[in-house]
């Protein structure tokens, strides 16, 4: 239940400050408030907590991937969107009072940013902010289970930031610029599909990891979708 999900998302919330320093209530009450309205908060927020150390690298791949399926302009950032999701909230714009993410996020587009308040919120408080929000974006606009996808690339950044990751911007970009189906694909990695669909998917992902490494065996590339599957 959403006492479960307030855990975590406190739990999470104290990680973010261990590594930026404290956190604002603004930032606690704005990520709960998301959290009533999407119960996707708690494993976005819990992912990235975990992940803090390697924030800015990660920010730049959800950039590009919620910029391919239309969550964001090309011009705006997560970081942005948190920025003026957490002024907002200040402002009474709240998730809750939305009925939509699309009326929420029109809102929440018009919010004019104030430059000393911008200073308040930290990196890991905006991106917090911007990546719970597009997640409840995408469970909307393009099926539910398709936001884990973005728990995926959250659990990836260390191995990114080590040069060895998956998911990075060249892939995800390919990824979903070839495959229509982000639900499905999200819930492969999460083990979550029936094995007809699992092998289906799993073709696609093949085909665009051929076309994106043409040098590369279909055996390898089996076993490194393998290796990033949850076990």
């Amino acid at each position: 239940g959403w006492s479960d999900k307030g855990r975590a998302v406190s739990s999470a919330c104290s990680a973010i400050s261990n590594t930026f320093g404290s956190v604002s209530s603004t930032f606690r009450e704005a990520v709960e408030n998301i959290g009533t309205v999407v119960s996707i908060a708690a494993p976005i927020v819990s992912a990235l907590s975990v992940v803090m150390p390697q924030l800015r690298p990660l920010a730049a791949v959800l950039d590009v991937a919620l910029v391919v399926v239309g969550l964001l302009k090309p011009e705006e950032t997560v970081e942005d969107i948190g920025d003026k999701v957490l002024q907002g909230y200040e402002q009474d714009i709240k998730p809750a009072d939305f009925s939509t993410y699309d009326e929420y996020i029109t809102a929440i587009r018009n919010v004019k940013l104030d430059p000393e308040k911008s200073k308040e919120f930290n990196f890991g408080e905006k991106i917090t902010a911007g990546t719970t929000v597009m997640a409840w974006g995408m469970e909307e606009k393009l099926g539910q289970g398709s936001s884990d996808l973005l728990v995926h690339i959250i659990a990836d950044a260390p191995n990114i930031a080590k040069g060895e990751g998956y998911f990075t911007e060249s892939r995800v970009q390919n990824i979903l610029d070839k495959i229509k189906d982000i639900a499905d694909v999200a819930k492969y990695f999460s083990n979550k599909l029936n094995p007809d669909d699992n092998n289906r998917v799993e073709q696609e992902l093949v085909k665009a990891e051929q076309g994106l490494n043409p040098e590369k065996s279909v055996d390898n590339i089996y076993q490194e979708l393998d290796q990033h599957r949850q076990s």
